[in-house]
């Protein structure tokens, strides 16, 4: 019997963000963990179209609202000149700057969008990454945040005489 030779990819990753001190010199910090999401489109399977496409994804005007001090919208616009079908988007949000959860963002009328409950342990500042991907696996990313405190509302120090 023989074997079958199969080919195969090798992707090597040093995570690591570097932040220069000066125009020769600065500091570099290794990532201790990394999640990643690989795409791989086989040639043999989609169409000519999916394969040509090299273009990401575009998003138009992002934005995290507070709708009525007890739900969170996430919103935008997102187009793909090279696709011949919308993207699909979805978010990653964190209400307390330490949990990240994920929900799918819903194409109506133009628009995407997901409505999230804020819960009693929502902090007073809210992140989101909003990221389109199209059918060839492009994808773009953008981060957008909202403060969760009411704008009317001060609180002063209370003062006895």
């Amino acid at each position: 019997m023989g074997t079958v030779d199969q080919a195969s990819d090798t992707l090597l990753v040093n995570p690591a963000q570097f932040r220069a001190t000066s125009a020769v010199t600065g500091t570099l910090r290794r990532y201790r963990q990394l999640v990643l999401e690989i795409t791989h489109v086989d040639p043999n399977v989609v169409d000519a179209t999916t394969l040509a496409d090299t273009l990401l994804p575009v998003l138009v005007g992002p934005t995290v609202t507070v709708e009525g001090g007890s739900s969170l919208q996430i919103r935008t616009q997102a187009s793909d000149l090279e696709g011949t079908q919308a993207p699909t988007l979805r978010a990653a949000y964190t209400l307390d700057g330490t949990t990240w959860n994920t929900v799918d963002l819903v194409l109506s009328q133009g628009i995407y969008s997901a409505v999230v409950p804020l819960g009693s342990g929502s902090s007073t500042r809210v992140t989101a990454i909003i990221t389109a991907q199209d059918a060839a696996g492009n994808s773009a990313s953008e981060t957008v945040g909202v403060s969760t405190a009411s704008p009317w509302m001060t609180y002063l120090p209370f003062l006895w005489r």
